[in-house]
């Protein structure tokens, strides 16, 4: 199980997508989050389009400017790009930042690269669906031209290596760098807890299934993070049938000794398959890894009917209240 994977938009609409950062020089292709197993899954390489980083404030859907091939008479004094990374800001979680830069030689380099021919698809060649996003940088000629050049392309549609290389290979100096939105809050960064999860047990509750796993019970540390459901009413996973789970925010985080995780851990080994229906089908929950261990782990509900998802399994067990409520708060 894992988490989700959240690009919250202006409006506060929270779009199940992973925030795709397409570096000028670099092209990805498109991974999303879906529901029903709680991570982040490849999405068929989707394509998007890039955005003009200047403007875009880093989103992977912002409109793209004209990308024009480089007139044959430019001779090019400068380069602009606008990289979007996300960095740590000490004791305020990590930010996603614009970091403005400037190249004003090794541009003849440049301009050669941009200039090669695109390749063309050979007939009977096999390509794979992958989507590439635009290159957007920007360079200024010797009369004053500000142009987005189109960079060329090989023949399953990537851009070719020489240009990229020609890119990277530019003395860039940066300008300037500005935040542009939290991607983690100091709770996440500190904790190693995502900051959203799915409702994976509302999720699995009808499925009655009989996988069942062998959780090694041994003594060990655990890390306990918790979820409160949100009250967004957009942070929602919605089922066919119309019936909405609300998806678990990072509140807290703790970690156990191994005492008391060992003793967890033997509960969750033995505990009883849930049965009957839950009056109560969604509760705070927390997620539970051994220490160090970001695998497989344990999903328990921290009130309602108190039930437990463990990791490979496709049916539900039950846990004592008194004992969720001493082990995992």
């Amino acid at each position: 199980m894992g988490p989700v994977v959240w690009a919250r938009a202006p409006s506060g609409m929270t779009a199940l997508v992973t925030l795709v950062v397409l570096a000028a020089g670099c092209a990805r292709p498109v991974a999303v989050a879906r529901p029903g197993d709680g991570r982040a899954v490849d999405g068929g390489h989707q394509a998007i389009r890039a955005g003009d980083y200047c403007d875009s404030e880093g989103s992977p859907f912002a409109s793209v400017p004209p990308l024009t091939p480089l007139p044959a008479d430019a001779v090019l004094v400068s380069a602009t790009r606008c990289l979007f990374q996300p960095q740590p800001v000490p004791g305020d979680g990590e930010w996603l930042v614009r970091i403005d830069q400037r190249a004003t030689s090794g541009l003849d380099a440049l301009a050669a690269a941009l200039r090669l021919p695109s390749e063309q698809p050979v007939a009977g060649q096999p390509c794979l669906t992958i989507g590439y996003g635009p290159i957007v940088i920007s360079v200024t000629d010797t009369a004053g031209r500000e142009i987005h050049p189109e960079v060329p392309h090989a023949a399953c549609g990537p851009p070719l290596t020489a240009a990229t290389d020609a890119i990277a290979a530019l003395p860039w100096t940066t300008v300037s760098t500005t935040r542009i939105r939290q991607t983690r809050s100091e709770l996440e960064v500190s904790s190693g807890c995502d900051g959203w999860w799915k409702p994976m047990i509302p999720l699995s509750a009808d499925r009655h299934g009989t996988r069942v796993v062998r959780l090694k019970a041994t003594a060990r540390a655990l890390r306990v993070c918790r979820y409160d459901l949100d009250s967004d009413p957009t942070n929602v996973i919605s089922m066919r049938d119309g019936t909405a789970y609300r998806v678990g925010k990072l509140v807290s985080a703790s970690t156990t000794d191994a005492a008391a995780g060992g003793e967890l851990l033997r509960a969750a080994a033995s505990a009883p398959r849930a049965t009957g229906t839950c009056t109560k089908p969604e509760a705070p929950f927390a997620v539970v890894h051994p220490v160090g261990d970001s695998g497989s782990g344990i999903t328990i509900e921290r009130g309602g009917c108190y039930r437990i998802l463990l990791d490979g399994e496709n049916s539900l067990r039950h846990l004592d209240a008194a004992l969720v409520t001493r082990l995992v708060g």
